[in-house]
């Protein structure tokens, strides 16, 4: 299936914020671990839990903490000092992102239009085509970040992402495929794609569904002329 990217010859600016490293500028963060993260009551993953911060929570984030290193999901991060509702204690920093949390099928420009409002500057296109019958719905947004994992875990809860697919773990595979556990028997393709350069480094993350009736193409990569990542949807409706 091809998709052809907007973005092609747009060559303004975003200035973004790396999810690994919060800055001063950015006050409050948000929740996206589909299940919720822990809120402890210091800076382990053994410590004593304070509170359950759900999907979504915008969170006050305090300060970084110096701690050894996290993988969860096979996304590496650190613990951070942050308050919620009146509690103050320390979560994993992997899943927090400036990023206000994609609520279950919203339309890409709501959820643009939401983003604007906190005050992320970003773009967006969509457009119907009908080739044959096929009927093509293409969806993109361009978000201001230069983590691959923030951008992920924001185009896996947007778009649908099976929740068992994770990001990828570091690979020398030039192209590696990894098929949903949760696959279906009437589902013809439902995996996803990872490509990356001849040295390891990621270009693309894919994911790719279709069955009788439909499907849903994605791909996350950076964008070529600004300084974030697009995420973009083709779907198809026979």
């Amino acid at each position: 299936m091809t998709f052809a990217l907007f973005c092609a010859c747009i060559t303004f600016a975003l200035h973004a914020t790396p999810n690994h490293s919060k800055s001063n500028a950015v006050k409050y963060y948000y929740v996206l671990a589909p299940s919720g993260l822990n809120l402890r009551q210091t800076a382990s993953t053994s410590s004593k839990k304070i509170a359950r911060l759900p999907y979504g929570a915008q969170v006050n984030y305090l300060a970084g903490v110096p701690s050894q290193m996290i993988m969860v999901d096979n996304i590496k991060g650190g613990m951070a000092k942050v308050s919620y509702q009146g509690k103050v204690g320390y979560v994993f920093e992997g899943y927090l992102s400036k990023f206000v949390a994609p609520k279950k099928y919203i339309e890409v420009k709501k959820y643009a239009q939401i983003l604007r409002k906190s005050g992320l500057q970003v773009m967006t296109e969509t457009g119907n085509k009908d080739y044959d019958g096929y009927q093509q719905f293409n969806n993109a947004i361009h978000i201001p970040t230069q983590s691959w994992t923030e951008a992920f875990i924001v185009a896996k809860q947007l778009f649908g992402i099976p929740a068992k697919l994770h990001f990828p773990d570091r690979g020398s595979a030039v192209k590696q495929k990894i098929d949903n556990p949760d696959k279906k028997s009437y589902a013809w393709t439902d995996q996803m794609v990872v490509n990356r350069t001849s040295n390891g480094q990621l270009k693309s993350i894919e994911y790719n569904y279709r069955a009788e009736g439909g499907g849903s193409y994605v791909v996350i990569m950076r964008s070529k002329n600004m300084n974030g990542f697009i995420l973009a949807q083709n779907q198809v409706a026979d």
